[in-house]
């Protein structure tokens, strides 16, 4: 990903993603000149390049086919370069001190350098549907800046000076992280919300919202056609339209228990309405552009907010006391607790629905044009907050009919790579076979998730392979990085070179957490032609 300023002499400004044929060795920070042609997207019958570069936030694709049309014209030391490598520095100097996967997560959720996390590891987050956990946003900007302003109490800092320290320092992390759309409208709130303390006015959050959203469009208009800034914003008005009513209706209601129970029972019902309808008004558009939902989005979401928020504040600790040996093993422990938690949600079978279909479309559609109608009644009556678990819920039952009803009696064959081979890809009624007869080509692992997902099946449960080559275990680690994948049917070795191979899938296999049996060939025999 690269940021455009000049296009044929004239000054522009925006981001592409550049392809290119050779090997480059540019650098963050680096300037350059090239020569290249705009490309358009790819529409091929199992991959539709367009859905996937949107989705990713890019708009587009350029691409340099030789050296001989690039030139380097030095390297850029400005703010923004200097935050980069200052996050990366950070980054991995966490990564070291706390160690393992659990200083990777630290790394992606206080620093949103997300490079050392594994590819198993942002599977299973988006299998359980915390996937927005890892994507810096209003959620990790509040938690910061409310530990900050816990601290400055503490250390009786005039209101005044707080005022200013807070929105500087917010400024400075947005710096810091890469200014992604979510925490500049995080940020930009913050900085609303202390200058509205300091002139001694109301502070009104859909004001603020709007005035967010425009200031961003005004300095990159091509934000508009970044998905972060939709569900940034989609996300953070349905909280603040149904959280007050939320909050009233907790307060209304009549238990004969203490009142530290009642307390308690009504912060769990606010925590779940608020993370139900921030999922509800997401899910339209992450079910056209991402195409699946996960049943597990909104209990693990509650059940991990708290060591969240005790791992990012710890997170931050550790970067200004690396040294302190027990606060390293406690951020250790809280993040190899969320990584547990995460990773056995998602071993979880069938977790994961489809959503792309039309009949499910047309239920989600509704379920948003209700929240709106709902949204601007103001909600009169608190009971209405109700009305959309009823399509939500619907719109997850018609998914399962639609997946695991017995609708379709033979197995469905697509064949996703010709040359030196086939893969080939079975499916009936949400399970998936994989067979892979190739002689050792790339795996197209984006085309096997979009093929599988297309036959509403969410994840693979056999995968054979045919014969042992040197880039099988590339093949694996690849598709199982897209793909949830259960089983590995392999042949039995034959000789030295086969035993090593092997024995080195066997090794990636355990890694990705895939059981190995050795019975490919009966698979293969009965796989010869379409499953019976």
């Amino acid at each position: 990903r690269v940021e455009i300023d000049r296009v044929d002499g004239e000054a522009v400004s925006f981001g592409a993603a550049v392809e290119c044929s050779y090997a480059s060795s540019l650098q963050v920070g680096d300037r350059f000149w090239m020569r290249v042609i705009p490309r358009a997207f790819s529409s091929e019958e199992t991959f539709d390049e367009k859905s996937y570069r949107l989705s990713e936030g890019c708009l587009c694709v350029l691409t340099c086919a030789s050296p001989a049309n690039s030139r380097l014209l030095g390297q850029e030391q400005d703010l923004r370069v200097w935050a980069s490598k200052l996050n990366t520095s950070l980054s991995y100097r966490l990564k070291q001190s706390v160690g393992e996967d659990a200083g990777a997560l630290s790394a992606a959720l206080l620093l949103g350098n997300r490079r050392f996390l594994s590819d198993d590891v942002s599977l299973a987050f988006r299998r359980t549907g915390v996937s927005h956990l890892l994507a810096l946003s209003g959620l990790h900007v509040s938690i910061l800046v409310g530990f900050v302003e816990f601290l400055l109490r503490i250390l009786r800092v005039p209101k005044r000076l707080r005022a200013g320290m807070i929105p500087t320092a917010a400024l400075g992390y947005l710096l810091l992280t890469g200014c992604s759309v979510s925490t500049e409208r995080a940020v930009i709130l913050i900085c609303f919300l202390y200058l509205a303390g300091m002139l001694g006015e109301s502070y009104d959050s859909f004001s603020s919202l709007s005035s967010a959203l425009v200031l961003i469009l005004l300095l990159t208009p091509y934000a508009v056609l970044d998905l972060s800034l939709w569900m940034s914003f989609l996300s953070a008005a349905s909280i603040v339209v149904f959280s007050p009513a939320v909050y009233r209706w907790c307060m209304r209601l009549r238990l004969s228990v203490p009142s530290w129970a009642h307390k308690a029972l009504s912060a769990l019902l606010s925590a779940f309405c608020t993370g139900f309808f921030a999922s509800s008004a997401l899910l339209l558009l992450s079910a056209s552009v991402f195409g699946e939902t996960s049943l597990l989005a909104i209990p693990t979401t509650m059940l991990l907010s708290l060591p969240i928020t005790a791992l990012l504040i710890l997170s931050m600790a550790s970067l200004f006391l690396p040294f302190l040996t027990p606060l390293l093993w406690t951020v250790r422990t809280v993040g190899n607790f969320v990584l547990d938690a995460v990773l056995w949600g998602s071993e979880m079978k069938q977790i994961l629905l489809p959503m792309e279909d039309p009949y499910c479309r047309a239920v989600l559609a509704a379920l948003t044009a209700l929240m709106v109608l709902i949204a601007v009644g103001k909600i009169r009556h608190p009971a209405s907050v109700l009305m959309p678990l009823s399509l939500f819920c619907l719109s997850i039952c018609l998914s399962l009919c639609l997946t695991y009803l017995p609708s379709q009696t033979v197995w469905q064959m697509d064949e996703l790579v010709a040359g030196h081979g086939k893969v080939r890809l079975y499916t009936k009624n949400g399970d998936a076979v994989l067979v892979n007869a190739t002689r050792g080509n790339a795996s197209e692992d984006y085309e096997i998730h979009a093929t599988a997902l297309s036959r509403r099946c969410t994840e693979i449960g056999d995968m054979v392979l045919s014969r042992y080559y040197n880039q099988a275990n590339y093949f694996i680690r690849t598709v199982s990085g897209e793909i949830k994948v259960r089983r590995l049917h392999m042949p039995i070795p034959q000789d030295e070179r086969e035993r090593a191979i092997a024995a080195r899938l066997t090794e990636e296999a355990n890694r990705h957490g895939i059981r190995v049996d050795y019975d490919a060939t009966l698979w293969l025999e009965a796989y010869g032609e379409l499953p019976k």
